[in-house]
């Protein structure tokens, strides 16, 4: 795969092998241990039809620091503020719904090495004139958006879709 960068327009890009090769194998691994506790989230708080699978991986109540390293090493990659870490998973064909994150910049990256376009499971963004973007979460890319970019994951048809999610202010 390509090293490229590629601009959709001003508040969304991608690029493909973003993260070092060790640090996203890492990841995935620990991510598929039996002792990350998955829980159910909801994109939006007042809107709860459909929910994802939710691990964090950098918040106050993670208790056995599991993903130290990790954190710290991203930390270092993204010349942003990382206000949260997590990992998205979306079980076979679970849609996502219409929302828009928190913080300035959301970054997603592929965690799943299978996923291919033809499984599915997307980033769709709504654009101008009843149109969207699609660009899917092929291992190892990330997808750097503004944060207020109404977007949701569409349904895939692989057993369980990973896409790693940072959400980022500008450095204070």
């Amino acid at each position: 795969m390509a090293e490229d960068n590629f601009i959709i327009n001003e508040h969304l890009k991608f690029k493909n092998n973003f993260l070092d090769k060790n640090l996203i194998e890492c990841i995935y691994s620990k991510v598929n241990s039996p002792a990350c506790l998955w829980h159910k989230q909801y994109s939006s708080p007042e809107k709860k039809d459909n929910f994802f699978w939710y691990l964090p991986l950098k918040e106050e109540n993670i208790i056995d620091n599991m993903f130290v390293e990790e954190v710290k090493m991203l930390e270092e990659k993204v010349e942003k503020k990382i206000i949260r870490i997590y990992v998205n998973g979306q079980s076979m064909n679970q849609q996502g719904s219409f929302h828009y994150d928190d913080g300035e910049e959301t970054i997603l990256i592929g965690l799943t090495k299978e996923m291919t376009p033809t499984l599915g499971g997307a980033t769709e963004f709504l654009a101008e004139n009843d149109t969207s973007h699609l660009i899917y979460p092929i291992y190892n890319r990330a997808i750097f958006f503004n944060a207020k970019l109404t977007h949701r994951a569409s349904s895939s048809s692989y057993p369980f879709r990973l896409t790693l999610a940072l959400k980022t202010i500008k450095a204070i």
